[in-house]
């Protein structure tokens, strides 16, 4: 039997740093946990704003146009012959 291809997994436990490497660790992730709390406060007060703007008006592209006074106008009365 031919082995064409060889693979290896390669794992490296480093012991002399372990304690600065939790601590970093722990101390990225609840500065990641900080950061999403204080995102998740600024989009619900924007989404909380957002709504109460959202029933008084709308954006311009969305506004219907004034009827024309093409549309407001009757046809002339054709002359009885």
């Amino acid at each position: 039997m031919t082995v064409w291809s060889l693979c290896a997994i390669v794992i490296t436990v480093v012991f002399w740093n372990s304690e600065w490497m939790v601590s970093l660790i722990s101390w990225s992730v609840a500065r990641s946990t900080d950061d999403v709390a204080s995102s998740k406060t600024s989009t619900l007060l924007c989404l909380s704003r957002a709504r109460a703007r959202h029933t008084s008006c709308l954006c311009p592209e969305l506004k219907l146009s004034p009827p024309s006074e093409m549309a407001k106008s009757s046809p002339k009365p054709s002359p009885m012959t």
